[in-house]
């Protein structure tokens, strides 16, 4: 009768054992799949962030297209310029940490690692409206309105192209499939 009390206790012990390994390897999981949602979450919310100092960039130069020459001198124009040139620059790059070169191996070899290949289509955009704006002078301003137009251009681009790589239906998708009702 021992030996079958300390059977039965042993095949217990042992289911209990089997369900809270199997409790464990299901909470890892879901452990690692916070993880990576949280890595998500942070990482489009960078990539947002940059995106809406490049947009505020980008109007800054179309804006900039609109200032008469009777209203800002030509050092203050330039400041100005100046100023959404660096932004621009800065954004550039910055955006190189979100989307690296295409064929690295194909083009610029002789140049550092993060200008090999080609830049992508979302950052030819910024690259296309940095130059642009290199156009632009203060005087006189009717020049500008071609550039103005390049720029509203590049700007419908850029927002298309990072609409698509955010995707905001698809978020919308997975925030309503995680709301209760």
């Amino acid at each position: 009768m021992t030996e079958v009390l300390a059977l039965i206790t042993s095949v217990a012990a042992a289911v209990v054992s089997v369900v809270f390994a199997r409790k464990a390897q299901q909470m890892s999981a879901i452990g690692q799949q916070t993880q990576v949602v949280a890595l998500n979450r942070d990482y489009h919310s960078e990539l947002r962030a940059w995106a809406d100092g490049a947009v505020a960039a980008l109007t800054s130069a179309i804006f900039l297209c609109d200032l008469r020459d009777d209203c800002i001198s030509d050092s203050d124009f330039r400041l100005r310029k100046l100023g959404v040139k660096e932004d621009l620059s800065a954004l550039i790059d910055r955006g190189r940490f979100f989307f690296p070169n295409n064929q690295p191996d194909v083009h610029g070899q002789v140049k550092p690692a993060a200008y090999r290949g080609f830049w992508p289509q979302v950052l030819d955009h910024l690259v296309h409206s940095y130059e642009v704006l290199r156009r632009i002078e203060s005087r006189p301003v009717e020049t500008n309105h071609s550039h103005r137009g390049d720029l509203w251009h590049l700007r419908k681009l850029f927002v298309s192209d990072l609409q698509q790589v955010l995707n905001p239906e698809e978020r919308e998708a997975e925030l309503k499939a995680l709301m209760p009702g």
